[in-house]
Order: C-alpha cells, then sequence, then structure tokens
C-alpha cells in the first residue's frame, strides 16, 4: 500500500493511458463483472444524465449509454483518450478535474465511480461531491477492490496478471456507507462480488457465480459494491 499523492498519481494514470484499454482486455474477467455489476445497478430510469467519476477512458460511461453522459478524471492522457473513442457519441463528454469538483458540476440521475476511492486523497470528500451531483431520487453507484485482497492483490501484479495500481490506498466497504448515510443517502446494497478474478479457461467467472450463493464466501469477493439512493425533495 502506498501513501496517496495527487501528483504522483495523475502521472501514474497517464502513463497508462495509451495501453489502459489493452491491459483491460487482458483480464477481461474481472472488468467485464465490473461493468455488469454497475450497469445492474443503474436503472433504466436512472440513465437520462449520468456522471462518472475517475471515467478513466470512459468505457462503463459509454456502455450504460445515457442520452447524457459527462466524465471526469484528474488524468488529462485519460480524458485525451476518452475523448477519442467518444468521437462518435455525441451525447458523450469529458472533462479533466478533479474527482472533488463532481460538486459544481449540476445535478445528474446517476453518479458512478469505479475503483476510485482507494487513489485519491480524501475519499470523504470524494463521496460528499458525488452526493452532491446527484439529483434527489438519483442513484449514486461506487465500486472498489476489497482491503482483503490486497495480498493477493500485490502478487497478481508483480506476476503482470493485472494492471499496475500505483498509489493507493483501500477503503472498507462499510467506511463508504457510512459515509454515504452521513451525506443522508439510503444505503440499498453493500457487499462484495467475484471471488475469483481471471478467468481460468472459463472456470473463473463460473466458479465466482457459485460462489456468490455460499454465504461463507459471498463476503469475499474482490469488487465491493456500495449502491445509495439520494431521498427525494419533500414539497409540502
Amino acid at each position: 500500500m502506498s501513501r496517496v499523492d495527487p501528483a504522483t498519481t495523475r502521472a501514474h494514470w497517464d502513463a497508462l493511458a495509451a495501453d489502459y484499454d489493452r491491459a483491460k482486455a487482458r483480464n477481461d474477467a474481472y472488468y467485464v463483472a465490473l461493468k455488469r455489476l454497475i450497469a445492474d445497478h443503474v436503472p433504466v430510469p436512472t440513465r437520462d444524465r449520468i456522471l462518472e467519476v475517475g471515467c478513466g477512458t470512459g468505457q462503463i460511461l459509454a456502455e450504460l449509454r445515457p442520452r447524457e453522459g459527462l466524465g471526469i478524471d484528474a488524468s488529462p492522457r485519460m480524458i485525451e483518450v476518452a475523448r477519442e473513442r467518444a468521437a462518435d457519441r455525441p451525447e458523450l463528454s469529458f472533462r479533466e478535474l478533479d474527482a472533488a469538483g463532481a460538486e459544481g458540476l449540476g445535478e445528474f440521475d446517476a453518479v458512478v465511480s469505479s475503483d476510485l476511492l482507494e487513489h485519491v486523497d480524501g475519499w470523504r470528500q470524494v463521496v460528499s461531491a458525488m452526493v452532491a451531483a446527484c439529483r434527489p431520487g438519483g442513484v449514486v453507484v461506487i465500486t472498489t477492490p476489497s482491503p482483503t485482497w490486497s495480498l493477493p492483490l500485490w502478487v497478481l501484479e508483480k506476476l503482470r496478471l493485472k494492471m499496475p495500481e500505483g498509489p493507493h490506498a483501500f477503503v472498507h466497504r462499510r467506511e463508504i456507507a457510512r459515509s454515504l448515510e452521513g451525506a443522508g443517502c439510503e444505503v440499498r446494497v453493500c457487499g462484495t462480488h467475484l471471488i475469483l478474478p481471471i478467468r481460468l479457461a472459463g472456470l473463473g467467472p463460473r466458479i465466482s457465480t457459485a460462489a456468490a450463493r455460499l454465504p461463507l464466501l459471498r463476503a469475499l469477493g474482490v469488487i465491493q459494491l456500495v449502491v445509495a439512493t439520494k431521498p427525494a425533495e419533500v414539497t409540502s
């Protein structure tokens, strides 16, 4: 685990931007599961306006197919690649902006982030900014790697079976849930998914699906998922 320094983190992701999508494709078991999880928890009625905080190259935002989507990321190179990928998607736009800047972008039906909070300096401020950017009645969806997986993920990285993390400090899902509740949201989902984040000739996803049905194993997944709803405004 490394200290989270914004400048070092930005440089790390700038350096990876050109090969980012290819690196994801090399370990698609994890990223396919991640996209599916987020899509399953962003209902179609909340896909009119979507904000992705820490969008990288914009793959998740593009897959959600919003009527209007905005992705923000602190890495200028990631934003460049995202804009290139979405050149034929006028409904999608991307902006270089620190995650905490989400608060000033208006209101969105859904605000999502994936594998972001462990890479920011002051993750609670980012959660508050995400809630502020969500309209009343909208949904906030956050995924992060589980701290339980700190050692296995380090080993996978050293074996070059996953993308280098760079500076990070894992955050437990219950802390994220408490932060969302403190911001006035109702937490509807707080759990883990994907017990085996590799393909293993097709066995990995099957093992993960089976493990999700077992109480003793379902809390051991590598992906933490927290989903919250922002209460609708009460009118008198």
